[in-house]
C-alpha cells in the first residue's frame, strides 16, 4: 500500500525538485530498497523535474507580465499603460538642430544639403551621427552662404525592397529600431505593369500583376 506522505512543492528549482520526487517515491512501498541512482530511474526523475521546473518558470515570468511594476515586455507594459489611459508613441530617433555656415562661396549663390548628408559629433569622446531627412536649399544672404536651423535625426538611412506579386501582399518592417514617424513607401514600376495601392500600412491588391516597393 501507497505511503500517504505528501510531495513537497516548496522548491522551484531543479536539484530541489528532483531531490523531492526522490524522496516522495522512496516512500512508496512499491519502491522499498530500489536504486534511484539507477540510470533508468534516474533518467525518469530528469524528466520530471526539467517538465515541473519549465512549467514553474513559465507561471512565474506569466505572473510578471500581468503587472506594470514586473513586466518585462514592452508588449505587456504597453498593455497595461493603455489601460491607464497613456497613449504609448513607437520609438523615434533623436533630433538636433543645427547651423551650418558654408565658407569659400565665392562665385556660388546657392547650396544644398543632400538627404542623408552625415554630420557627426562627439560627447566624451563617444562618436555620434546625423543625417538630414530631407535636401535642402538655401541662397547667400549678404554675402553670407547659411543654413540655420536645419534639422537632423541620429542614425542611417536603410532601404527595404520587396517583390509585391498576387500571393504576397503583406510584409513587415524588419528593423526594429527604426524611427517609426520618418518612413516612407514608394511603389516602383516593373515591365509586368502594377496596381497596388497603399491600404492601412499595408498594401491592397488591384490586379495580378507585379510590381517592386
Amino acid at each position: 500500500m501507497a505511503n500517504k506522505e505528501r510531495l513537497r512543492i516548496t522548491e522551484l528549482d531543479f536539484d530541489g525538485i528532483k531531490s523531492n520526487l526522490k524522496t516522495f517515491l522512496k516512500n512508496q512501498t512499491e519502491f522499498t530498497d530500489y536504486d534511484f541512482e539507477g540510470s533508468g530511474m534516474n533518467v525518469l526523475l530528469d524528466v520530471l523535474a526539467y517538465n515541473t521546473h519549465y512549467q514553474a518558470m513559465n507561471a512565474n515570468l506569466m505572473g510578471n507580465e500581468m503587472f506594470l511594476d514586473t513586466a518585462q515586455l514592452r508588449s505587456s507594459v504597453v498593455s497595461h499603460a493603455k489601460l491607464l489611459g497613456y497613449k504609448v508613441r513607437s520609438s523615434r530617433a533623436p533630433k538636433a538642430i543645427v547651423n551650418v555656415e558654408v565658407s569659400a562661396t565665392t562665385g556660388i549663390t546657392t547650396a544644398t544639403i543632400p538627404k542623408g548628408f552625415s554630420f557627426q559629433s562627439s560627447i566624451d569622446n563617444v562618436p555620434y551621427f546625423f543625417i538630414t531627412n530631407e535636401a535642402v536649399t538655401k541662397s547667400r544672404e549678404n554675402n553670407v552662404l547659411r543654413f540655420e536651423g536645419l534639422e537632423v535625426f541620429e542614425g542611417t538611412l536603410i532601404t527595404t525592397r520587396y517583390t509585391v506579386d498576387a500571393d504576397n501582399i503583406d510584409f513587415s518592417i524588419v528593423h526594429g529600431s527604426s524611427s517609426h514617424n520618418r518612413m516612407w513607401l514608394g511603389m516602383e514600376e516593373t515591365k509586368n505593369t502594377l496596381g497596388f495601392v497603399p491600404k492601412h500600412g499595408n498594401l491592397r491588391k488591384k490586379t495580378n500583376k507585379k510590381t517592386t516597393i
